[in-house]
């Protein structure tokens, strides 16, 4: 099968580039499948109650340093201005450092921080597309498996103990919901434990990773255990997808912590007017976008679901004799939404098709002068081996209504 590079250059998705490595430089069609999946994660979010957000992407040293990132992930991160103090405050041009955020939890921290909260705002749920940087060697990228600059679904809840086995319920929720909508049916779960670095005092470390596995347990699933895995501030309940080829890929995470709480002092005002502080759980349904996309090119082999493909129709005219009922039909498809294209090239029929099938669209109108004169299409499906299908436009219309985007539940 094909690999992910592979597909994007046969699709024309986006590429790479020497003097941006670990990035990607998105091409139209690539830019629109990012944009599908963007779409439908947050419908999925705002279903299941998570407001969307936007942080900066570069935050100061001092944040960093307080959060433990600075200690912990310093040589995995791009910094910005100047580490030595003493010159920055000797130098009025020059500033303290900062660094572009390899994760958001510090920011959503700060909005949580911004003004004072009460327990009826919880759980109160934070979401955002968070552009992430993250140092990686030169050896260790690998196109959109490994990256230097992406996207996450990252993702905050503040809250109380009491409440955090239903936020593990919803989060599974969303992760089926999510993963069977892109075509994956098989999803195993990980808990990992306290790493030897580690924030807090084992008190916390104990209270943090029992919650975790009792919620896990109460609501039925299986799971790993994976000693010394879990993140500084707290452990993990991690999702490993299963593709076609049998390879697992782990995508969803989901952390416990007390500790960054007390780190920031954050706090609410309880139901008897006193102060309380939250518990923090970090989540991701997918990890980055990027990696999502390169591990759902090779799982299809670039024939994605119809509902999420960058192009989802195009009409191939036999001959500009034909390119006024072309013209009609792709008018009426594209003001229903779906995502259509007039491939009106200078070429053979053959040739056309042979072009949109190596683009891997998943469905080709052919208009010829029998379908122009019969007011009728000839539908093309990708990978199918049955014959072209001889419809109506109002056939057409009906059966792409059935592939709309799936709805998210809760």
């Amino acid at each position: 099968m094909a690999n992910h590079r592979e597909l994007a250059k046969e699709m024309n998705l986006f590429h790479f580039e020497e003097h941006s490595p670990g990035m990607v430089f998105w091409h139209p069609q690539g830019f629109q499948l990012f944009r599908n999946i963007e779409d439908f994660m947050r419908q999925m979010y705002q279903a299941h109650g998570f407001a969307e957000v936007r942080s900066p992407v570069v935050l100061n040293r001092i944040l960093w340093e307080r959060s433990g990132h600075w200690e912990k992930f310093r040589k995995g991160m791009f910094v910005v201005g100047h580490e030595d103090a003493e010159d920055a405050i000797s130098d009025p041009h020059i500033e303290l450092s900062y660094a572009l955020k390899p994760m958001s939890c510090p920011a959503h921290i700060a909005i949580y921080q911004s003004h004072k909260r009460s327990y009826r705002e919880h759980p109160l749920r934070l979401m955002e597309f968070g552009m992430c940087h993250r140092n990686e060697l030169s050896g260790a990228l690998s196109g959109c498996m490994r990256l230097r600059q992406f996207v996450q679904d990252d993702a905050h809840i503040f809250c109380r103990e009491s409440h955090i086995q239903q936020e593990i319920s919803n989060f599974l929720q969303m992760v089926q919901q999510t993963y069977s909508a892109f075509g994956f049916s098989q999803f195993s779960l990980q808990i990992s434990l306290r790493p030897k670095q580690r924030l807090g005092d084992d008190a916390l470390w104990d209270r943090a990773e029992a919650l975790l596995m009792n919620a896990v347990q109460a609501l039925g699933y299986d799971y790993q255990v994976a000693p010394q895995e879990g993140a500084f501030y707290g452990p993990k309940l991690e999702v490993s997808l299963q593709d076609q080829l049998g390879r697992s890929w782990q995508c969803g995470t989901f952390q416990v912590d007390f500790n960054l709480p007390q780190v920031f002092e954050l706090e609410f005002v309880n139901e008897r007017g006193e102060m309380e502080r939250p518990v923090m759980l970090h989540q991701a349904v997918l990890g980055s976008i990027e990696r999502w996309i390169g591990i759902l090119l090779e799982h299809h082999g670039g024939v994605l679901p119809i509902w999420v493909a960058p192009t989802q129709v195009a009409i191939a005219p036999i001959s500009e004799k034909v390119l006024d009922w072309a013209q009609t039909v792709f008018e009426k498809l594209k003001s229903q939404g779906i995502r259509i294209e007039l491939y009106n090239q200078n070429r053979t029929i053959h040739r056309k098709i042979r072009e949109l099938s190596q683009r891997k669209v998943p469905l080709v109108v052919i208009i010829g002068e029998q379908e122009a004169k019969s007011q009728t299409i000839n539908l093309r499906r990708l990978g199918s081996a049955s014959k072209p299908e001889d419809m109506s436009l109002s056939h057409l219309e009906q059966m792409l209504s059935g592939w709309s985007v799936p709805h998210a539940k809760l």
